[in-house]
């Protein structure tokens, strides 16, 4: 998906920091809700599953790997929190292409890898933006 691994870093900063001006432009007060449960456990079974592999990188990775989990994570739950079904579709699927890549990354790679990320990823911009 990168041209070289030494792009992965400013990349990941790059894609942290869209999901931090997502987060702020998502208007809606903080509170708890049911999407809560379901994200922290998705945020926790990813980091787990990921662990192995990000174990094996630098710390800057490590530290922001785990910081983007939760960031994207946030970013979900605070679309969730707007009640536009639509946005909150395209948040979900930004995890799903983004958890397929890191997926791909640290893991295992899949010939659909690829394929999955781009799909996920364009009908989630699609959605944030409808």
């Amino acid at each position: 998906m990168l041209p070289s691994e030494q792009m992965f870093v400013p990349g990941l900063l790059s894609f942290l920091i869209a999901h931090i001006f997502y987060i702020a432009s998502f208007d809606t007060p903080t509170r708890v809700s049911w999407p809560a449960v379901p994200l922290v456990l998705f945020a926790a079974a990813m980091l787990h599953g990921l662990w192995p592999g990000v174990a094996n990188e630098d710390t800057v990775v490590q530290i922001g790997v785990v910081v983007y989990v939760f960031a994207i994570v946030w970013m979900t739950y605070k679309a969730s929190l707007t009640g536009n079904m639509v946005l909150a579709t395209g948040t979900v699927l930004f995890c799903v292409s983004d958890s397929v890549l890191a997926w791909s990354k640290f893991i295992q790679s899949y010939e659909w890898s690829e394929f999955v990320v781009m799909l996920t990823y364009y009908a989630a911009q699609l959605c944030i933006a409808a």
